[in-house]
């Protein structure tokens, strides 16, 4: 379901990457996270539409 997630540089918080998931699944698998469950962490989602992928990640990229 996520295609990455890592650590932000400075370590201020994380990133996951997800492609084609509805809003709603995507809300319920954040709302799972550990840190959410104890309340030390939010989560903010942001759509983006990939117009650039590297070789092999061409089903990613938008066709709209």
């Amino acid at each position: 379901m996520l295609l990455v997630a890592g650590r932000q540089v400075p370590l201020v918080g994380g990133v996951y990457l997800a492609a084609g998931m509805p809003a709603e699944d995507l809300d319920r698998i954040l709302a799972t996270d550990p840190y959410v469950l104890n309340g030390v962490a939010t989560h903010s989602v942001m759509e983006f539409v990939p117009l650039l992928v590297s070789n092999g990640l061409e089903n990613l990229k938008s066709h709209g």
